[in-house]
């Protein structure tokens, strides 16, 4: 629950888990308040018993919580609850398993805590070393590397068409200002290899729609 969020602890349940069994501990309003009998456990009036599944009642008394199970540590409760799965109940009414089939409680007050026990199953989480090729995400992400690709290319290639066109420009206002042959041989020269240029940047833009093209409409059923 959220930092602060101060709830009853009627309205949470604890669950510890370990190998294939876990343990719910709920604690629960009693309907009327529970008293020990006799003065020794005055001072820890702490009163356990059990309910069996099966038999479907109370098939313990009300028994006063000793002095060696009032030192047990929780999680020693814990070790025993979840490893001693052979014990049975000693009650001549009752002898079914402890582990399964009884909830255990521990009453003091009008409050008991109330502990079940049930089995869980476990499930295993293979981690694969290697993901399998899945084509169609492949082609999508191929198709997303060559548009990408291709626009970029694009750019850069405007970009140079515009650069020769200003060349181009140049060259002409510079041709029409001199009237010397060797210049106007020169002239030439330079606007041929720009247009050689421009003509080379044309097929590879052609080129590169036709590889577009292609990605987008590859089927994967042939690849």
């Amino acid at each position: 629950h959220p930092h602060g969020d101060r709830r009853s602890v009627l309205d949470i349940t604890q669950i510890f888990y370990h190998n294939t069994g876990s343990l719910a501990v709920t604690v629960v309003k009693l309907d009327q308040a529970l008293s020990p009998k006799g003065q020794e456990h005055a001072d820890r009036p702490i009163l356990m018993w059990s309910y069996c599944h099966k038999c479907e009642r109370v098939v313990t008394p009300l028994v006063p919580m000793s002095n060696d199970t009032w030192k047990l540590s929780f999680g020693k409760f814990l070790e025993i609850s979840f490893y001693n799965k052979s014990a049975c109940s000693r009650n001549t009414d009752c002898r079914h398993c402890i582990q399964p089939e009884h909830i255990h409680f521990f009453g003091w007050g009008n409050l008991a805590a109330r502990i079940e026990h049930a089995e869980i199953s476990l499930y295993d989480i293979p981690a694969r070393k290697y993901l399998p090729f899945d084509l169609p995400v492949r082609i999508k992400q191929l198709n997303c590397c060559t548009t990408e690709m291709y626009h970029q290319c694009l750019q850069q290639f405007k970009r140079q068409v515009l650069r020769l066109k200003s060349m181009v420009e140049l060259i002409s206002r510079l041709e029409a200002s001199q009237s010397s042959e060797t210049s106007s041989e020169l002239l030439g020269c330079v606007i041929c290899e720009v247009q050689r240029v421009s003509d080379e940047i044309d097929l590879r833009t052609s080129e590169l729609h036709k590889i577009r093209e292609a990605a987008i409409n590859s089927d994967p059923s042939t690849m």
